[in-house]
C-alpha cells in the first residue's frame, strides 16, 4: 500500500525542513571557532602563502552570515597585506593591497572606533600613493598619515607599535624636498615604536637606519647590535636575512663583523 511510504516521506521532510532552526548559540560557536582558526594561521611566525590563503577562505566562508562582526574584515585585510610580496614589482603586488583597502574600509564602516581598520587602510593608502605617483600621491599620503595618526591615538600598541613604526619610516624615506621628508620626525617616531615594543626587531632596525642616515654612527651601531639578540623570535629564513643585513650595515660603519655576532 502507498501508506507504507508515509514514514519515509515524513523523515525526508524533517531532514530537508527541520522543525527547529540551528540555535543562535551554535552559530556563534562556529563563528568563533573559524575566526580563531583563521587568526592562528595568520599570526603564525612562519605563515606562508598557503596558510594565509586558507585563513582568507575560512573567513570568506562566514563573512556573509556575520556582516556585523568587524573582526572578519580586519583579519582579511591583514591576511591579504601579508600575501603581498614586497620584493615584487608594485604592479604585481598591488591587487592584494586593493583587497586590503576594501576590507579595511568595510571594517571602518562597521565600527569606526576600531583602530585596526584605520591601520590597514592607512597602509593601503601609502601603497596606493606609491602606485599612483605624481601630485595625486601627495594627497593620498596625507590621508594615509591621518589614518595612522588615528591608530596612534586609539591603539598605539597595535602591530607592535606599527603606526609609529610606519610613520617613522615614511618620514625617513621621503625625499627632503617633500613635506614628508623629516629625519627628526622619523627618529622621534622610531624611538616611540621602541618604547611601545622594544623587542620587535623592525622597530630597532628602522631606528638604527635613521640614526645612520642622520650621521649618528655610535647610536646606529648601538641599535644594530641590540637587534641581533632579538632576531630569535623570527622564522629561521627571515632571521638569517636579518643577521646578514645587519652585519653588512655594521661593516659599512667600520664595526668589525666579529663584534657584531
Amino acid at each position: 500500500m502507498r501508506t507504507r511510504n508515509i514514514p519515509a516521506i515524513i523523515l525526508l521532510t524533517l531532514t530537508l525542513f527541520p522543525l527547529h532552526a540551528p540555535a543562535a548559540g551554535d552559530a556563534t560557536k562556529e563563528k568563533e571557532r573559524v575566526i580563531a582558526q583563521a587568526r592562528k594561521l595568520i599570526d603564525k611566525e612562519s605563515a606562508g602563502p598557503s596558510d594565509l590563503q586558507q585563513a582568507a577562505a575560512l573567513l570568506e566562508g562566514i563573512r556573509a552570515r556575520f556582516p556585523e562582526d568587524v573582526r572578519i574584515p580586519i583579519y582579511l585585510a591583514k591576511a591579504h597585506y601579508l600575501m603581498a610580496d614586497p620584493e615584487q614589482d608594485i604592479d604585481q603586488e598591488y591587487p592584494y593591497y586593493e583587497k586590503v583597502g576594501r576590507y579595511a574600509a568595510e571594517a571602518i564602516a562597521i565600527n569606526p572606533h576600531r583602530a585596526e581598520g584605520h591601520y590597514w587602510h592607512g597602509l593601503f593608502l601609502l601603497k596606493k600613493a606609491q602606485k599612483v605617483g605624481g601630485l595625486q600621491a601627495f594627497f593620498i599620503v596625507k590621508e594615509g598619515i591621518r589614518e595612522l595618526q588615528t591608530v596612534r591615538n586609539i591603539m598605539p600598541g597595535y602591530d607592535h607599535g606599527g603606526a609609529s613604526r610606519v610613520l617613522g619610516l615614511l618620514y625617513c624615506r621621503a625625499p627632503e624636498w617633500t613635506p614628508f621628508g623629516n629625519i627628526d620626525k622619523c627618529i622621534q617616531l622610531a624611538e616611540e615604536s621602541i618604547r611601545i615594543a622594544p623587542d620587535h626587531p623592525l622597530n630597532r632596525l628602522y631606528l638604527a637606519d635613521a640614526y645612520k642616515k642622520r650621521g649618528d654612527k655610535e647610536a646606529a651601531i648601538r641599535e644594530y647590535l641590540a637587534i641581533l639578540p632579538k632576531t630569535g623570535i623570527l622564522p629561521e629564513e627571515q632571521r638569517w636575512d636579518y643577521v646578514q643585513g645587519i652585519t653588512g650595515k655594521l661593516q659599512s660603519l667600520n664595526q668589525p663583523a666579529a663584534e657584531s655576532k
